[in-house]
């Protein structure tokens, strides 16, 4: 997920009935405390503190401070591990490796929800999902992860907005289970959720100012005490610290300062570190263990250091002073490190105390962990463990910076230093360089700039350049991109970008005031019905398509953002940037529902071979709102000699609701190009369903029949005819095999008990579905629901039995509605055919009655 275009700010929390708007509270001071390293330099640093600290800085009111994944020291100092990382939550987990976060993002007062997962160490997107949109408790507020259980807790709005939610996750199935649905969010709600695994307790830093313990079923909040500070309303974050014994909070307050707190599980707050600029952090990660108080301390200064590209150098660390407790250590107690470079022991060095011992290793050219731990000399069990990481050897260069196109000129500076900030050649420095993936260079170049020949295809061209020394090759640096040509060659394509979308020209043809619009952060163009009829048209620029032999293919990503309400757009060859001068249609979609990103393609053969601009007509009925990304035009393999249509297709659904259908149709006599198909030459046929593929060879003009696999259901049968020349063009027809759903029981009675207690129903099984199709009796089972003003609550399910027997207390007499529905492979039958029967029950009236 991309974020450019958009800025990201904090996000407050807390706004009822609505939804929270991202705010615009932070602005610029100047204040600078960030410190930058590779992604690989520092990775797990302890903090001040000896905590091993990292997270996610989602928003700073100073550009010095960049959103981002971070190591964390609790003094107030962080060093950006991965930017541009395209992460966005708002609450977040670290498990099995993985960055796992809850995103909400709002576009022109729409919410779009997400879960992603990225790899912990490159901080790449690894899995993602789009969540409903409808449902609010898609808007986590925030979480805490339970190692033990192997679940995460989290805060969200409910279902419809008005309240909180409570609910675990599981990260493994990444289930969710929801726990209580009407919290209030006055006593509950959480800027910062962490859990405490000493007393196995989730705590919260409350909106309203206290410290709280969180009940780990039922998400009630219980005051532990009211904290000396005035808490923001910004999502923050918490972790448990191991060597801290508490939490680490990073804090937001309503003064607009920002810091590093410890809290014990008693509410006592201590103030770590300030950071320089409000930053808000939405979640903080610790992956220390815990070890017991008597053991030594975390070992200290722990360095290695080498001359230039030498693989020996020196290695110096610091004995502890105290016990993980925080004891002092004796001074006459002897201590003993053990250093291990990537697992493997180099040394046990021998000191007291506070005393710094050191080293000399010998390694191999590479990123390599060092790590120190500390026993005592007479003792086997060691504390926890201060690691680091160096570089020896010669090191990959960074990317160059600040790549630009100046006329038909690259340029570049040279890199500013190495990825691990090992020693870097630069006298072996020579370059690639690149105009968005095409080489501009034969030979790597020497120097920093390189002059190209204007590329005639029309395009976004971004300069890319890559740096070489001692065979070690840096990542792309990537400058604005450059509009070069005048019309595009296929293949081309737009994502689309930003630039891209610039280039596109918009026709709000119903003048409604809705129309095309480009979605910053998520590189895609959307257009608004909000259930009215759309007639929206996006030209792009011209484009060559002159092929007179081969078949083109369009293919675009779609979805639409309600699927109540189904979206229909077209793509349309165009002389002009018009709507009078559209010239042949490419792709035609209708009825189109899928509420995820799902490829739509089709192959056409140009009618008129030429250069025409691309329009994108949005044309839907009652539609909400309609997304599109990743249009493409390329070049088929397929030839206007391949077959045309078939003739006469008719899909019948296989007898007796088998999941089946059979296809009968006339071959083609005629390829693409209009030319009579060699009689004497069969050409094969295939049909497809998301169930299977059957095919057939006849020859053109016969007729014939296949007999494809379907799904319980709608299918879309796909026919393709295929010879020498290639593939025609798929053709689709919808079938519904299977059973339907059933009609109502027949043959239904009642009988009340001569008690009154008790009514027995009994029914014989449907027949024919709700349509009059297939069902088959054996295979119908059945529900049984009670009629209360709400509509129907199923109070039983029977199977196969075709009776049922409801009984009441004795006691006051009352009216009793049953309804039998009955069920089967398509699902329960609609409430329209229902079976049922109101009856009085109860204990009877004695005789005589007065009144």
């Amino acid at each position: 997920m991309s974020t450019v275009g958009r800025t990201a700010q904090p996000q407050p929390a807390h706004t009822i009935p609505q939804l929270p708007q991202l705010s615009s509270y932070l602005t610029g001071t100047g204040i600078s405390g960030v410190e930058y390293a590779s992604p690989y330099d520092a990775l797990r640093r302890a903090s001040a503190e000896g905590a091993t600290l990292q997270g996610f800085l989602k928003a700073s009111n100073v550009v010095d401070y960049p959103t981002g994944w971070y190591d964390i020291n609790t003094n107030g100092t962080v060093t950006l591990l991965h930017g541009k990382t395209g992460m966005m939550g708002s609450a977040g987990f670290v498990r099995d490796g993985k960055i796992c976060q809850w995103s909400a993002i709002t576009q022109m007062g729409y919410w779009w929800y997400y879960y992603t997962e990225y790899d912990l160490n490159t901080c790449d997107m690894v899995y993602e999902v789009e969540l409903m949109a409808s449902d609010m408790r898609n808007h986590v507020i925030n979480c805490a992860y339970d190692p033990e259980t192997d679940k995460v807790y989290m805060q969200s709005y409910n279902a419809n907005g008005t309240s909180m939610a409570w609910s675990s996750f599981d990260p493994e199935t990444r289930e969710r289970e929801y726990l209580n649905n009407n919290l209030s969010w006055d006593d509950t709600r959480a800027v910062a959720l962490g859990y405490d695994y000493r007393d196995k307790n989730f705590y919260g830093v409350g909106e309203n100012g206290w410290f709280m313990r969180i009940d780990r079923e039922s998400g009630r909040a219980t005051k532990v005490k009211e904290l000396p500070v005035s808490v923001a309303t910004y999502s923050q974050s918490m972790v448990y610290s191991p060597v801290d014994h508490g939490l680490i909070w990073a804090a937001m307050l309503q003064d607009n300062t920002t810091g590093f707190y410890l809290l014990d599980n008693e509410g006592n707050l201590t103030l770590r570190g300030n950071m320089p600029a409000q930053n808000q952090f939405t979640m903080l990660y610790c992956p220390d263990k815990d070890y017991s108080d008597d053991l030594p301390g975390i070992p200290n200064d722990l360095a290695a250091t080498f001359e230039g590209h030498s693989l020996s150098g020196n290695v110096s660390v610091a004995m502890p002073a105290a016990t993980f407790g925080g004891e002092a250590i004796p001074a006459s107690k002897q201590l003993c490190i053990e250093l291990s470079i990537d697992g493997n022991t180099v040394a046990t060095l021998t000191g007291t105390p506070g005393q710094t011992v050191s080293t000399t290793v010998t390694t191999t050219q590479g990123l390599h962990e060092l790590s120190a731990v500390c026993r005592y000399k007479d003792a086997t069990e060691t504390g926890p463990a201060r690691t680091a990481e160096f570089y020896s050897g010669y090191d990959t260069p960074l990317a160059p910076a600040n790549v630009r196109i100046d006329g038909n000129t690259v340029k570049w500076d040279t890199p500013a230093g190495s990825v691990h900030g090992g020693y870097l050649d630069m006298a072996d420095m020579t370059y690639n360089v690149y105009l968005s993936d095409i080489k501009v260079n034969t030979t790597p170049v020497k120097g920093n700039s390189i002059t190209f020949t204007a590329p005639t295809s029309l395009g976004i061209y971004v300069p890319r350049v890559e740096a070489m020394s001692q065979g070690l090759v840096s990542d792309k640096g990537e400058g604005q991109g450059k509009k070069y040509g005048e019309v595009y060659d296929v293949p081309f394509g737009f994502v689309p970008t930003k630039e891209e979308f610039d280039m596109f020209t918009i026709v709000d043809a119903n003048k409604d005031g809705q129309t095309w619009c480009y979605f910053e952060g998520k590189n895609r163009v959307y257009c608004f019905g909000q259930s009215h009829t759309t007639d929206d048209w996006l030209f792009m620029p011209m484009a060559n398509f002159t092929d007179t032999e081969h078949l083109y293919r369009v293919s675009v990503e779609a979805f639409a953002l309600l699927e109540n309400c189904p979206e229909s757009f077209e793509i349309w060859l165009c002389t002009d940037r018009t709507i009078d001068s559209k010239v042949q249609k490419v792709l035609d979609v209708d009825n189109f529902t899928k509420d995820k990103f799902t490829l739509v393609t089709n192959k056409f053969m140009v009618e008129n071979p030429g250069q025409y601009y691309i329009g994108i007509h949005a044309d839907s009925n009652g539609g909400y709102m309609l997304n599109l990304q990743n249009l493409k035009f390329e070049l088929s393999t397929d030839t206007r000699h391949a077959p045309a249509d078939c003739k006469g297709v008719k899909v019948t659904a296989g007898d007796k609701g088998a999941l089946n259908a059979v296809v009968s149709f006339y071959a083609p006599t005629k390829s693409l190009g209009g030319d009579a198909l060699d009689k004497s030459k069969e050409i094969t046929i295939h049909a497809s369903t998301t169930a299977g593929e059957a095919t057939t060879k006849v020859l053109p003009g016969a007729a014939g029949t296949i007999t494809v696999p379907t799904v319980q259901g709608w299918n879309v049968v796909t026919l393709t005819p295929e010879n020498e020349g290639g593939f025609g063009i798929d053709k689709v027809y919808d079938v519904f095999t299977g059973q339907e759903r059933p009609a109502a029981v027949t043959n239904f009675k009642s009988q009340v008990s001569d008690d009154a207690l008790s009514i027995t129903l009994t029914w014989d099984a449907p027949t024919v579905g709700e349509s009059g199709g297939y069902v088959n009796p054996d295979e119908v089972e059945y529900e049984i629901y009670l009629v209360v003003d709400e509509g129907y609550s199923k109070i039983a399910e029977v199977g196969k039995d075709r009776t049922y027997t409801y009984t009441v207390e004795p006691g006051a007499q009352q009216l009793v509605q049953l309804a039998v529905a009955p069920r089967n492979v398509a699902g329960t039958a609609a409430t329209s055919n229902f079976k049922g029967k109101a009856e009085i029950l109860g204990t009877p009236l004695a005789m005589p009655v007065t009144e």
